[in-house]
C-alpha cells in the first residue's frame, strides 16, 4: 500500500492503491464502503481501526463482501476467459498469479474484478489490464491506467481551441460550427 494510504491523506475513489475489498471513508460520511462502491461521489481515505469497529458498511457494500452474487469460477484459466481480460493480458495474469496460493475464485457480484481466495478471504485481484498478487503489489499491463475503475483508457484527451467569437469549443479539426 502507498504512502497516501497509510498516512489517511483523501484520495479520488478512481485513485485509490488498495485492494478492492479495502474498506474507506469520506470525510464526514456516516458509512464505510469498498473502493469502487456507487456511492462514492467524495475523496475517501482509509477508515481507521476505530472506525471499521464503529461504523456501519453501506447496504451495496456489505452485500459486496458478504459475496451476495457472486460467481465462482472453477480455476485460474476458466477466471481469465470468463471475466473476459484481453487476449494480450491472458497470460500476464496467469503469470502474475502463479505464486498465490488460494482455495476459491469468484467474480464479485459488481463484476469489476476476480478475486482470488484462501479460507474464504480474498488474497489476490486481477481485472483486464491489471493483477494484484496481493494488498501491496500491483502489476500494471500495458494498457493499464492507474486511477480508472475499470483499467479503460480516458476519453476525450484531444480537444479543439474555444471560438473567441462564439466561446464555443471548436471540433479538432478547427472550425466553428457557428461562423462556417
Amino acid at each position: 500500500m502507498d504512502d497516501t494510504m497509510s498516512t489517511g491523506e483523501l484520495v479520488p475513489p478512481r485513485e485509490w492503491r488498495g485492494a478492492p475489498d479495502d474498506l474507506v471513508r469520506t470525510e464526514g460520511g456516516q458509512r464505510l464502503h469498498v473502493p469502487a462502491c456507487p456511492h462514492l461521489a467524495s475523496d475517501v481515505r482509509t477508515a481507521t481501526e476505530d472506525e471499521r469497529a464503529e461504523m456501519p458498511v453501506c447496504t451495496w457494500c456489505r452485500a459486496e463482501l458478504d459475496g451476495n452474487g457472486r460467481t465462482y469460477l472453477k480455476d485460474l484459466a476458466d477466471a481469465v476467459q470468463r471475466f473476459g481480460v484481453p487476449v494480450a493480458n491472458q497470460e500476464r495474469v496467469m503469470a502474475a498469479m502463479r505464486g498465490v496460493e488460494h482455495d476459491s475464485l469468484w467474480m464479485p457480484n459488481s463484476r469489476s474484478y476476480v478475486a482470488l481466495g484462501r479460507d474464504g478471504q480474498a488474497r489476490a485481484w486481477f481485472g483486464k489490464t491489471y493483477a494484484q498478487p496481493s494488498r501491496d503489489e500491483v502489476v500494471g499491463f500495458p494498457d493499464y491506467v492507474a486511477g480508472g475503475r475499470d483499467g479503460s483508457r480516458g476519453g476525450d484527451a484531444l480537444r479543439g481551441d474555444v471560438c473567441p467569437e462564439h466561446f464555443i469549443e471548436r471540433p479538432v479539426t478547427g472550425s466553428c460550427e457557428q461562423c462556417d
